[in-house]
């Protein structure tokens, strides 16, 4: 088994106990920020029409009060440029992590019907439609997470410093894993078939110039392990991942 948070779970995220010390101070990854107005006025087009949260700064409470975040601030201009990051780009930039929590973005983004569709997909093409649309501007259950607890989280490239981005993605990797097998009596579609499905390139919005991924594609982690196929890393339940997630 592996951790993961259920979006369908608490989306009142001011008493989710992820997010209240006050509630669960010992299994709590720290709650909300101080008001910020100037992160208030800098939040995502997609989402202005939902009500605003009422952190946006520092977080005060809970075992991350301290946690220092180091990489970036990084905008969505520097994700869409399809260009190499400036040169002060991984500067040394010590600074507090920032929450803002948006229970209208999960309830929205995040809730059960979604998750249903999810499930539901006919196709790798609807799943990633209701994840991670392609569309510029376009916001799926993927983004919602991030958005409903940034600034940190909302940050295109400085997200993982959050730590509940890791629970976010066990939840995105969840999703997936149980659409793979989700194949009992849908016709025409296999297990291996789901397995191994791709859709799209290795760039966001998938520019039309580049290439489209396949299981040969080459996966780089750096000082984390030596490269992989893509084919190699579709399976939770092979090769050295071996772990499930519950229904």
């Amino acid at each position: 088994m592996t951790s993961y948070w259920d979006w369908t779970l608490t989306p009142d995220l001011y008493s989710n106990p992820i997010f209240n010390p006050a509630q669960v101070p010992d299994t709590t990854l720290s709650g909300d920020g101080t008001y910020n107005a100037t992160e208030q006025a800098l939040r995502d087009s997609t989402i202005l029409s939902l009500p605003e949260g009422r952190g946006g700064g520092c977080v005060t409470s809970g075992p991350f009060v301290d946690w220092p975040v180091h990489l970036g601030p990084f905008t969505f201009a520097q994700a869409y440029a399809y260009a190499p990051l400036p040169e002060t780009a991984f500067a040394y930039n010590p600074r507090c992590l920032q929450r803002n929590l948006q229970p209208a973005v999960i309830e929205l983004y995040n809730d059960q019907t979604v998750v249903d569709r999810l499930l539901n997909a006919p196709d790798i093409n609807g799943f990633l439609a209701v994840l991670d649309p392609s569309t510029s501007g376009v916001m799926g259950a993927h983004g919602g997470g991030h958005d409903a607890v940034g600034p940190t989280m909302a940050d295109v490239f400085a997200s993982p410093q959050d730590p509940v981005f890791m629970l976010h993605h066990g939840m995105v990797d969840r999703m997936w894993a149980l659409w793979q097998r989700n194949s009992v009596g849908v016709q025409g579609v296999d297990e291996a078939s789901r397995l191994f499905a791709l859709n799209g390139t290795a760039v966001i919005n998938n520019p039309p110039a580049e290439a489209l991924v396949t299981t040969e594609t080459v996966v780089e982690f750096g000082v984390l392990d030596q490269p992989r196929r893509l084919g190699e890393l579709m399976d939770v339940a092979s090769a050295e991942y071996c772990y499930r997630y519950d229904e």
